[in-house]
């Protein structure tokens, strides 16, 4: 009896055959870009995959390090951030998407991988171009100086060239904020906690 106990209770913890090991690399799919937006209204889309859809798989989207780009918690769950960490889990189908709240730019590409596992780098565009966490017509200006360069933080929709098309994806998402408490300064803690006693 007890060895059969001890038989269930392994065959309950040991993973499916179809799971055993990590992804297969070369079966996994990620969007070419990661399109940055201070709404975050723009999904990064991935599909974790051995030999079929791989569920349950830790995907991290890791940036290098790069003050000018601020990636915000998410607003719909899409997402976690831990220790600057960014992941988020696959479904029962392998997929899945984080709609990334942030702005900035780094010409650096991000990192991303399923269960600890490297599967792809990738560029990030932002339409927030000056990092101030709203798309306007500075940005829009930044973003228009690089037309007809391979400048890929401009290029939103991956085509390796920025171009009119990624102006006008710019235009569609003016006046986009991102909604996070104001940022106070190091060492206004104390006037500010004053302030309010």
């Amino acid at each position: 009896m007890r060895a059969r106990s001890l038989t269930l209770l392994l065959a309950l913890l040991s993973p499916s055959p179809g799971m055993a090991g990590p992804p297969f690399v070369w079966e996994c799919r990620f969007d070419s870009t990661l399109v940055l937006c201070p709404a975050g209204d723009v999904a990064f889309h991935g599909y974790v995959a051995r030999s079929g859809p791989y569920p349950n798989a830790q995907v991290d989207v890791d940036f290098p390090s790069a003050p000018a780009v601020r990636i915000l918690e998410a607003l719909d769950g899409s997402y976690l951030q831990s220790g600057g960490r960014t992941f988020a889990m696959s479904d029962g189908q392998g997929l899945v998407a984080m709609s990334l709240r942030g702005g900035g730019v780094n010409a650096a590409e991000i990192e991303v991988r399923a269960d600890g596992l490297t599967i792809c780098r990738r560029p990030v565009a932002s339409f927030d171009q000056d990092g101030d966490l709203i798309v306007d017509a500075a940005d829009e200006a930044i973003a228009a100086a690089r037309v007809g360069t391979t400048d890929r933080t401009a290029d939103f929709d991956g085509d390796q060239v920025v171009t009119e098309a990624d102006l006008a994806a710019l235009r569609r998402h003016r006046g986009h904020a991102a909604e996070s408490p104001t940022a106070v300064l190091i060492g206004s803690w104390g006037r500010l906690k004053a302030a309010y006693r």
